[in-house]
This record gives C-alpha cells, structure tokens and sequence, in this order.
C-alpha cells in the first residue's frame, strides 16, 4: 500500500496541473538544495560587489558626480534628441548580457574559465550598487523609488538567470566527464582537464543557455520598455510635486 498516493472515490486523484506544479516545485528545491553552495557564493559575490559600487560612487569627486547626474538627466529627458529610447536601452542592455552567458557557458565547458564567470556576477553587483548609490544620494528618498524599479526590478529575472545558468552548468560539468578518471596512482592526477564535460553535457549546457538567452531578451525587452516607462513616469511625477 502506497501513503503518499492514493485514489479512489474517497481519495480522488489530484488533477494534472496540480501535479505538475508539486513536481516543477520539487525540481526547484531539489535544483537550489544540490546548488546551494554555488547558489551562497554568487549571492556573496553580486553583494561584494554591489558594496564595491556603492564605495566607489561616494569616494568619487564632485565633479565626476555632477558629470553622472547630467548623463542620467539625458537618460529621463522627454525629447528624443537627448532622452534615450526604449531601442537605444534594449541595445545597450542586451550585449552585455549576451556576453555574461557566453561566459558562463565556457565556463561549463572548460573549467579554468570559471572564475571570470564568478567575476562577471561580482561586476555586475558593482554596478547595480553604483546605480542605486547613485539614486539614493542625489535624489534622497525618491532615489530610493528610482533604485528598486532600474535596479532591482530591472535586473531581478536577468540576475536570477545568470546564476541558475552558472549553478546548472557547473552541475552538469561536474555530472559529465569528458577525461575519464584513471585507476591507481598518477601523478597528473591535480591536472584540470581542458574539456571536462562528455558531448552529451556539451548539449545540456548548449540547451541551458537556449533558456538563458530567452530570459536575456524578455529581460532586456523589460528593461528597455517596462523599466524605463516606469523611471520616467516617476520622474514626471517627482517633478510635478517638487
């Protein structure tokens, strides 16, 4: 007798749906339970590095401050000659995602890229800290409106995905070797190899990074139109009631 499952006209079985959201679920604890320490070391990382940002904006002179605070006044400005469009944001914000997961990937596959792609995640908590130290100091507690919606909100689901990408594709390298491993002693047995995953990790990773470039554009697409309708709407309204 099984008593997790049961059915019957007292025990109805649960519909499909509900039972694949429990199993999407499981797949996510399971996933960040097998990754937590890839999972802790990014976060410590995008959180050095957001510390770094925030440091680096307050140690800078007033002049190069002033010189910031005129590029963003370009960037909320409503004329199009000198207000960024929601094209011109998409262009700037998709590459460098581009190149994170390129990266990440290369890293899956060869192992001594791995620390540029940790370091790729640092830099981006520098500049997310930049950004927010950015907002909270020039405009005080409406910069604290303005952070959340360009900082956090804009880099909420493309951050999530570059460290589901870095922890899933660590685990498949370390899930599929390439160089099997030899018997007894050897004295090469330190050696790193240069590819270390088999061909079918190579796949998984490949398909992995499918996912990631769709997360990539959806945030991007959301950066470019939803973030940035968003920071010059609150801008408007900061404005209006001085």
């Amino acid at each position: 007798m099984n008593d997790l499952v049961k059915s019957g006209p007292l025990y109805p079985a649960a519909p499909a749906a509900e039972r694949s959201s429990k199993r999407f679920g499981s797949a996510i604890r399971r996933f960040m339970f097998e990754n937590r320490g890839t999972i802790a070391l990014c976060a410590v990382l995008v959180t050095l590095g957001a510390v770094m940002g925030a440091a680096a904006y307050i140690s800078m002179s007033l002049d190069d401050k002033n010189a910031v605070f005129a590029y963003m006044q370009n960037y909320f400005g409503g004329s199009m000659l000198i207000g960024a469009s929601a094209g011109e944001i998409f262009k700037a914000s998709l590459p460098p995602l581009i190149v994170t997961g390129i990266i990440i990937a290369v890293s899956g596959i060869v192992p001594i890229f791995y620390p540029f792609a940790l370091a790729r995640l640092a830099f981006k908590g520098f500049s997310m800290g930049f950004s927010a130290a950015f907002f909270i100091a020039r405009y005080g507690a409406k910069g604290a409106a303005f952070a959340l919606v360009s900082v956090v909100l804009c880099n909420a689901a493309t951050l999530a995905a570059s460290v589901w990408f870095l922890a899933a594709s660590r685990q498949t390298r370390l899930e599929s070797r390439a160089v099997p491993k030899r018997k007894g002693k050897s004295k090469r047995r330190f050696k790193i190899p240069l590819i270390a995953v088999s061909p079918k990790g190579f796949a998984e990773i490949l398909m992995c990074f499918a996912f990631y470039l769709a997360a990539s554009l959806a945030g991007a697409s959301f950066e470019s139109v939803i973030g940035h309708g968003m920071m010059r709407s609150l801008y408007g309204i900061f404005s209006a009631f001085g």
